[in-house]
């Protein structure tokens, strides 16, 4: 039987847009106001395919490193990787860590803050990882759940309705 849930873990350092990403996702709306995710914070969303629906448990982790990210990580299916568009994602604290604990789960770089265009031209070709730019209320978070829920489902043709 296929799988219909999965725990997704949101990681990267602070002021990366985790937050703003899984609040506009789910409520179809921002803030500008920053507030910083203390441990974790935890979002179900539910959603409807052309293959069926599908249950996400998305795990929005604080950005500060203080060592309980592995356990965040444990079971989890997936993981989101945000960058603020000045940091070097091949040599992040928070994807080696995930990649410790979860060998092999998949990981979708995103790409948030002003000089993004200008790292997705310097690094890109640095990761095997699929990466997407996204600034709040440009409305891609779309596209990288898209490619993530059919890296899941084994699903190339999935389409989000």
């Amino acid at each position: 039987m296929e799988q219909k849930e999965f725990k997704i873990c949101l990681i990267g350092g602070p002021k990366t847009g985790k937050t703003t990403f899984l609040t506009e996702m789910l409520n179809d709306s921002s803030t500008n106001q920053y507030q910083p995710t203390q441990g974790i914070s935890i979002k179900d969303l539910v959603i409807e395919t052309n293959h069926g629906v599908y249950k996400l448990s998305l795990w929005d982790t604080g950005g500060l490193y203080r060592g309980l990210e592995s356990c965040y990580y444990l079971n989890s299916h997936a993981a989101l990787s945000f960058y603020d568009g000045q940091c070097h994602h091949y040599d992040d604290p928070f994807v080696k860590e995930y990649h410790r604990v979860i060998e092999n789960g998949p990981i979708i770089n995103i790409i948030s803050g002003r000089s993004r265009e200008k790292f997705m031209r310097s690094t890109y070709s640095m990761t095997r990882r699929p990466t997407y730019c996204y600034q709040p209320k440009n409305g891609l978070y779309g596209a990288p759940m898209v490619h993530l829920m059919q890296k899941l489902t084994g699903h190339s043709d999935l389409v989000i309705h």
